[in-house]
């Protein structure tokens, strides 16, 4: 009983180290991919904006503003 408690141990940290790596890839997907920037009319305090893994809740209205991230961070300009 217990070496198929330690063989099935092994299978899951093997299959965790795997979800880990395709996390990982999907990260860097996701960081190359949000470097674009987001053209708005009108900007609602109410919203989350979301790039990538990247969140920013807002916290004013804006009008005619562009939204970017960089280095880790969003921005509304």
């Amino acid at each position: 009983m217990l070496d198929q408690l330690l063989e099935q141990r092994e299978l899951y940290l093997k299959k965790t180290e795997t979800l880990k790596a395709k996390l990982n890839t999907v990260n860097q997907v996701l960081d190359k991919k949000s470097s674009e920037k987001i053209q708005c009319e009108k900007l609602y305090p109410v919203l989350d904006v979301r790039i990538g893994k990247l969140t920013e809740k807002i916290t004013t209205e804006a009008e005619e503003c562009n939204i970017h991230s960089a280095s880790n961070n969003i921005y509304l300009t």
